[in-house]
């Protein structure tokens, strides 16, 4: 989420919650993607080394305000061709082939480089 986004996901909050107290219902969240296949250590150590595993940002809201109070980092893999794949694509190899802490690393420096470019 970036800076610009906190007003749109206020509103789409605020939407949500009135639609709440109205009692009406919410059409149901699509299906899950389904799960990537092909996924081995050797692509997924490749993709860290080329810094392609990225940190995407989500963002935690009060539920009585509606206000961003938080983001949490997850990890995202972008392809050459620009596809994002979800973490549940390659978290089960990283685990398999010793590359998980490397994952963490990776999003948690790129997470805290960004906790210190906005305070300065």
């Amino acid at each position: 989420m970036y800076v610009g986004e906190k007003g749109a996901v206020k509103a789409a909050w605020r939407r949500t919650r009135s639609c709440f107290r109205r009692q009406c219902l919410l059409p149901p969240p699509p299906p899950p993607p389904p799960r990537e296949r092909g996924v081995s250590g050797a692509s997924l150590q490749a993709a860290l080394a080329e810094g392609r595993i990225r940190a995407a940002y989500q963002p935690i809201i009060t539920l009585a305000e509606g206000d961003v109070v938080a983001e949490e980092a997850l990890a995202r893999w972008v392809l050459r061709d620009g596809t994002i794949r979800p973490a549940q694509a390659f978290i089960e190899t990283a685990e398999a082939s010793g590359l998980l802490s490397v994952v963490d690393e990776t999003v948690l420096s790129q997470t805290l480089a960004r906790c210190r470019r906005r305070r300065a």
